[in-house]
C-alpha cells in the first residue's frame, strides 16, 4: 500500500499517462477486430435507451479501438469519437474503414477535449477515461470541455468503476499518494 500510493504521488501527470499508454498498449482486445464488433453492453443498452432517446449526434471520449463508434452508428447515430492513445486511434480508424464507416476518430490528450462548436447532443466517457484524469481541477476542465460542445439539457453518461467494500487497502493507497503529491505541490 504505500509503496504504490508512494508512486501514485510521485509520479508526474507525463509519467501516469505513459503508464497508461503501455498498459492499453499490452491488452490486444481494444486492437482485435472480434472484440470491437461485440456490440454494446446491456447496461450500455439501457442507458441510451432510457437517457439518450432522440440524441443524433454523440460526442464519445475515450474511444479506444472503435466499439461503442461502431455500435452507435449501427443504432443510426453521428458519432464523433476521440482517443488519447495514438495505436488506438490508428487501429481504430482501420477498423471503420474496414467496416465501410468514416474513419475520423481523433487524437486529442489524455484529460482534453476537442475543439468545436456546440452542436452535440449528447456525451458518452469511454469505460475508465474519467479515472485517469489526475485531479480536480483537470476533471472540472474536462467536463467543460465536454459541456461546451453540447445543447443545453444534453445527457452524459460518465463510466467508471467503484467500490462497494470501502476497502481500507485502497482508500490507503489514495491518502499515501495525496499526502505525497501535496508535499510536492501536485494534483
Amino acid at each position: 500500500m504505500v509503496y504504490i500510493g508512494s508512486w501514485l504521488g510521485l509520479l508526474t501527470r507525463t509519467q501516469l499517462h505513459a503508464i497508461g499508454e503501455r498498459r492499453y498498449s499490452r491488452d490486444q482486445r481494444y486492437r482485435s477486430d472480434e472484440y470491437n464488433k461485440t456490440g454494446l453492453w446491456a447496461w450500455e443498452k439501457d442507458v441510451l435507451d432510457r437517457d439518450f432517446v432522440g440524441c443524433r449526434h454523440v460526442l464519445l471520449a475515450a474511444a479506444g479501438g472503435g466499439r461503442e463508434v461502431i455500435a452507435l452508428r449501427r443504432r443510426g447515430i453521428e458519432v464523433e469519437g476521440f482517443e488519447s492513445d495514438p495505436e488506438l486511434v490508428r487501429f481504430a480508424n482501420q477498423l471503420l474503414e474496414r467496416e465501410g464507416m468514416t474513419p475520423d476518430i481523433h487524437l486529442v490528450p489524455w484529460d482534453g477535449t476537442p475543439d468545436g462548436e456546440g452542436n452535440r447532443d449528447g456525451a458518452i466517457v469511454g469505460w475508465g477515461a474519467y479515472m485517469h484524469i489526475r485531479g480536480r481541477d483537470r476533471r472540472v476542465l474536462f467536463l467543460r470541455g465536454l459541456r461546451s460542445r453540447l445543447t443545453a439539457g444534453s445527457p452524459i453518461l460518465l463510466s467508471f468503476n467503484t467500490r462497494r467494500d470501502g476497502s481500507p487497502y485502497f482508500r490507503g493507497i489514495a491518502a499515501i499518494g495525496n499526502v505525497v503529491a501535496f508535499l510536492l505541490r501536485r494534483d
